[in-house]
């Protein structure tokens, strides 16, 4: 099936959008948008730069940068996707890259190859994830449960965490204010366990993590974690 029939349905089985008030972009290139729109805003083509500001917006193409606004969620689904904006109710997005700069606040689901929360940005809810590489450089002040072949935690989380890693790793710079609950086939460190605040509790898990876990995993993580995940397989050839 070509990408854009597996967008369009993804649209349709996973957002379920309400039409009643949407200002709707199908350009193939929509490079700067700087409006403000006081309905949703649903972009499906190539390439856009959203610099304004919108409800919930839905943004769908190859190269997806947000630097706006938006008052309630950004659902995205993209080969890159870099969000330096203010999302005030979360993200939901699917991509090969994912870059987090900005501020997101409320619930976010991220499935993709490499998940980036960059060190300018700050988290204020919690992260669910599934990806190959995870590398948190921003404040999270939320729970984070994730699946990834490296996870590395470079500064504070506020709240629990609960992860299937490959490897796990928590350099200097990295600190847990909550309980860590991990299941890796290689122990951290005393060094980077002495970074948690609370309860450290380890589940060995032998073979090949990405290859072997992911399809156990869908039991564990929310659904929207697994469609978001299997999607992002089907769409950019993501070999699990």
């Amino acid at each position: 099936m070509k990408k854009k029939l597996l967008l369009t349905l993804s649209i349709i089985f996973i957002f379920a959008v309400n039409l009643g008030a949407v200002e709707l972009n199908l350009d193939k290139k929509a490079p700067v948008v700087t409006d403000v729109y006081d309905a949703d805003y649903i972009f499906f083509g190539e390439k856009i730069d959203f610099q304004g500001e919108a409800k919930d917006l839905y943004l769908f193409g190859k190269n997806i940068d947000f630097s706006g606004k938006s008052k309630m969620a950004l659902f995205s689904v993209a080969e890159n996707i870099t969000m330096t904006g203010l999302l005030e109710n979360g993200v939901k997005a699917i991509g090969q890259i994912i870059k987090v700069e900005g501020n997101v606040k409320g619930t976010s689901f991220l499935a993709g190859e490499e998940l980036m929360i960059d060190m300018e940005s700050q988290i204020d809810g919690d992260i669910f994830s599934a990806s190959k590489l995870l590398t948190i450089k921003g404040q999270i002040n939320g729970n984070l449960r994730a699946g990834a072949a490296e996870i590395s935690i470079q500064n504070e989380i506020h709240g629990d965490v609960n992860v299937y890693a490959g490897e796990l790793t928590i350099p200097e710079n990295g600190k847990i204010f909550g309980n860590l609950t991990y299941h890796s086939d290689k122990e951290i460190t005393e060094e980077e366990a002495s970074r948690v605040t609370g309860e450290v509790k380890f589940e060995i898990e032998e073979g090949d993590f990405w290859n072997d876990n992911f399809s156990e995993s869908d039991l564990c993580f929310p659904i929207w974690l697994s469609i978001l995940l299997k999607l992002s397989f089907i769409i950019f050839g993501l070999s699990p």
